[in-house]
């Protein structure tokens, strides 16, 4: 199993962005569904930033998901677990909701 660290939303991050770049991480959980997502909130810097832990099979040069790029769905993908985060089990639950 590989594990990435995403991350979506933020303080200057706006309704529509958000609503895309979650969905585009639950279109991954439905298609491939042995994948777990955990969600992370920052407890210092920016708290409205949203983190998550998706464990799944592919490898850091091959998931199958729109990340650091410049589109609006794009989530961000840290090269290692971000600091300043706990567990939320509202987040992990709220990113499942229409799995």
């Amino acid at each position: 199993m590989a594990i990435h660290w995403l991350e979506y939303d933020g303080i200057f991050c706006n309704i529509e962005k958000r609503t895309k770049q979650l969905e585009e991480l639950r279109q991954y959980l439905r298609k491939y569904p042995t994948a777990v997502a955990k969600g992370y909130k920052k407890t210092k810097g920016d708290i409205f930033l949203k983190i998550v832990r998706l464990e799944c099979e592919q490898s850091y040069d091959d998931l199958d998901m729109d990340v650091n790029s410049l589109f609006d769905k794009s989530l961000r993908r840290h090269s290692r677990k971000p600091s300043n985060i706990e567990y939320s089990e509202d987040l992990t639950q709220s990113i499942y909701e229409s799995v």
